[in-house]
């Protein structure tokens, strides 16, 4: 298994080193490892490095080392498996969670955009109609002739309910432009 994951042949790989084995840049950490084997008696359980095979491709290689005794001495006993397929799909995962991380903010700040935008319409827009409607009303209870006079409390009252209006609409407008809407976004990943 060890010489179809690396591309060798039994014959090639005497005298190679594990050195050569891992990729360059993750070599200090494979040096780690050996000063913790050698400094604690017992080597880690298990870590992953990224290698490099015969060929020159990339793998990702799950190495576990255990100390045994070979012949009278401390020796590093370590078996590796190919993790490059979980390693790719790990890959992607974080990918995609970064994508959706960024589509989920895209999300909130278009909608804190259109709550903005409707929070102004109401504001401006209803809120200018709804005046000029109470203007009209007074306009109108003012211009009653006397014998018109049972309508005004009518006016007065239409006026009221305009009045109860806009501050509804301003209430509503006021609650669309306030940012924290008392949404939390899911949490991620931990």
């Amino acid at each position: 298994m060890f010489l179809e994951i690396f591309e060798y042949s039994s014959a090639e790989i005497k005298g190679t080193t594990i050195q050569k084995l891992v990729f360059p840049e993750e070599r200090d950490i494979l040096q780690k490892i050996k000063g913790q084997d050698s400094m604690e008696g017992s080597a880690p359980s298990g870590y992953e490095l990224k290698c490099l095979t015969k060929s020159g491709r990339v793998i990702w290689a799950l190495w576990k080392g255990a100390t045994i005794k070979y012949k009278d001495k401390a020796a590093l006993l370590i078996s590796i498996s190919d993790i490059s397929k979980l390693k790719h799909v790990e890959i992607a995962l974080r990918e995609s969670e970064n994508r959706l991380r960024f589509l989920s903010s895209q999300l909130l700040t278009t909608q804190e955009k259109e709550r903005s935008r409707l929070a102004r319409e109401l504001h401006d827009e209803l809120g200018q109609s709804l005046s000029f409607l109470k203007l009209q009303f007074r306009a109108i209870e003012r211009n009653l002739h006397p014998e018109e006079l049972h309508y005004k409390e009518d006016c007065q009252n239409l006026l009221a309910y305009v009045d109860e209006i806009i501050t509804n609409v301003r209430r509503i407008s006021r609650q669309l432009s306030v940012k924290d809407q008392g949404y939390s976004p899911p949490p991620g990943p931990r």
